[in-house]
């Protein structure tokens, strides 16, 4: 006699329907607030990588750039505010600090998206602001 085991299925899909839903929380996690976001993305997306005190050869630290002035390929000048971030992190190549080689990748909207991006240069500017 045959028996039907037609509940394998159904377990089978609430078990894929949890696992979906647990790693969808762990990407868009609401429970961080917007500076520990920001934080994550700038671990993630390797800033700390050279924006750090144990690396001020490789890129300038936070507290040096903002508010400071910024050199354009075109040897014109220009504040570092949140707008030259902001353009810096999409196409580093047009804003380089004096004394620093362009190393910096871009990051394309695909990357990180508007939101990310604005979360990221406020905790740019805020690390700034409290000298880290």
């Amino acid at each position: 006699m045959f028996k039907t085991y037609w509940y394998i299925p159904v377990v089978a899909g609430i078990f894929i329907f949890s696992a979906i839903m647990f790693l969808r929380q762990s990407y868009d996690d609401d429970s961080q607030s917007p500076a520990e976001r920001a934080e994550t993305l700038f671990v993630q997306h390797d800033c700390a990588t050279c924006h750090v005190q144990q690396a001020p050869l490789r890129a300038p630290l936070l507290k040096q750039i903002c508010g400071k002035t910024g050199m354009r390929p075109n040897h014109t000048q220009q504040i570092i505010d949140q707008e030259y971030l902001r353009k810096s992190v999409r196409n580093p190549g047009e804003f380089i600090v004096p004394g620093y080689q362009n190393i910096m990748p871009p990051y394309s909207p695909t990357q990180l998206s508007d939101e990310q991006l604005n979360l990221l240069v406020q905790y740019i500017f805020g690390c700034a602001s409290s000298g880290r």
